[in-house]
């Protein structure tokens, strides 16, 4: 059985964004032993994906503080030493990324050496290129022969995730009949984003207007703000999510009738799970890590004092009529 490793430490977006060409190779070596290093954040997303044999959690620089993320990553790499893979191939550049192939690759052989120098030589030539991130991904993927079955990233939910989810809500009394719509206001650390009034302010016209429930999500750095925006809302309408693991936040997001947020790794994972998606952006931010999914839409502007509640809002209203026209002509 060919053993294979590939080295993708990399955000949560960009993970999204690889399960295309994960897919791909998983689907042209079905028989293959195929271990994935990626990021402590991301590995959930590999897991859920079922591309991999083994998911290697490995520590991004941000994520150094992280004491669990660190003890973790120490031991998978000390792990990759003793292992044997026939083929290595580092399909996102970087520090991190690149010790943890050459770790991977001190124990294996040298049969593969020259595929192995044309697979950089097209990864270093395709990362130099303003291509979307996936598109990049398929093409190196591509030198190998492994070809896209998927045009979009697709994820599965955790049995045991959706229970817990189910029992939150549920106690929450979240499951009452309409809508139930998600939201994360946050974007990541120091990162400039819509403000969480604008968010708030179509919350409250959705909850309103459509008679939504929403719940609200927030990162581990975004911790109050869910609880904060909660409680400017109606009683028993809006939930704060701000302590769930990826497959729980992967398991409620699979629920939710569509989903509002700044163009960041929640909404791609939203995405991934085939929910409606409505992102916030800035024209000047690189469309290489663009949303992608036929179910989305993206409202991109010069500044975010420039986007309105009144076109989140709309956009929000659309998504969710199509959605419910396309469930009425599949019945």
């Amino acid at each position: 059985m060919q053993r294979i490793f590939v080295s993708h430490v990399a955000s949560i977006s960009q993970t999204v964004l690889a399960l295309p060409a994960l897919r791909a190779l998983r689907h042209s070596l079905p028989n293959s032993h195929i271990t994935i290093a990626s990021s402590y954040a991301a590995a959930d997303i590999v897991q859920l994906s079922h591309c991999a044999n083994l998911v290697v959690p490995v520590s991004r620089s941000s994520e150094m503080t992280n004491p669990r993320a660190s003890y973790r990553s120490l031991k998978s790499l000390s792990a990759l030493r003793r292992e044997h893979y026939d083929l290595t191939i580092e399909l996102q550049r970087n520090a991190e990324g690149g010790f943890a192939r050459w770790l991977a690759q001190i124990g294996s052989g040298k049969r593969h050496k020259k595929l192995l120098s044309q697979i950089r030589e097209v990864l270093l030539r395709k990362s130099l290129q303003q291509k979307h991130t996936a598109q990049r991904y398929i093409e190196i993927l591509a030198e190998i022969g492994a070809h896209p079955i998927d045009t979009e990233p697709r994820l599965y939910t955790d049995r045991a995730a959706d229970e817990r989810i189910e029992q939150r809500l549920e106690k929450s009394g979240m499951l009452s009949s309409g809508l139930l719509v998600g939201i994360h206001p946050g974007a990541g650390r120091n990162k400039d984003h819509w403000s969480a009034e604008n968010f708030t302010t179509v919350a409250a016209k959705l909850i309103h207007t459509l008679d939504a429930r929403v719940l609200i999500f927030a990162g581990p750095n975004e911790r109050g703000l869910a609880r904060v925006m909660a409680k400017q809302l109606p009683a028993k309408r809006a939930l704060a999510l701000e302590s769930l693991s990826l497959p729980e936040m992967a398991s409620a997001m699979a629920r939710l009738s569509v989903f509002i947020g700044n163009q960041s790794g929640p909404a791609h994972l939203a995405a991934a799970v085939g929910t409606p998606v409505v992102a916030v952006s800035l024209r000047h931010i690189s469309h290489t890590n663009d949303l992608l999914s036929r179910n989305h839409t993206l409202i991109r502007k010069e500044t975010f004092e420039a986007i309105t509640t009144d076109e989140v809002f709309e956009a929000a209203c659309q998504l969710i009529k199509s959605n419910r026209a396309e469930s009425l002509w599949a019945r």
